[in-house]
């Protein structure tokens, strides 16, 4: 992608059902952008492409459910310390039938790689890297092994 820098990337396979789910977090003069996909087979087989790109001054929060990937830009832009947390209210883009509707969200620090992610009644730890991108998704993701 022209005048962005590929900061990391990571392939993970859902616990649910088939499929696959791949993105690349970029850098640019801009903000972040996430570029990637979801695919799953089964019952409700899907093919979904996405890029997100986010303004730090004006970011609207999206969380698209089809991927745990989204859950990086606010664990990003929020900056976090250990031990603190920080609310969001995101746009929930629900899959395969694209509804939206506004999802408040909470992001806990618990340590300087695992986050705790609740909304509503729904909670998760997540795994990120250096970056903060999400690696893991307890109990729904989990990230492919790379060869390096």
């Amino acid at each position: 992608m022209k005048g962005l820098t590929a900061v990391e990337s990571v392939a993970r396979r859902p616990l649910f059902a088939p499929g696959l789910d791949s993105c690349l977090l970029f850098e640019g003069p801009e903000g972040p952008v996430l570029d990637g996909f979801s695919v799953r087979a089964g019952a409700e087989p899907m093919v979904a492409l996405h890029t997100v790109r986010c303004d730090p001054a004006g970011c609207i929060d999206v969380d698209l459910g089809c991927t745990p990937a989204t859950n990086t830009l606010p664990i990003r832009r929020l900056e976090i310390p250990v031990g603190g947390e920080a609310g969001i209210l995101a746009a929930w883009v629900r899959f395969p039938d694209l509804k939206v509707r506004p999802l408040p969200q909470r992001y806990r620090r618990l340590g300087p790689d695992r986050y705790e992610y609740s909304s509503n009644t729904f909670r998760a730890e997540l795994g990120v890297d250096g970056n903060g991108l999400v690696l893991d998704y307890a109990g729904a993701w989990e990230r492919v092994p790379s060869d390096d």
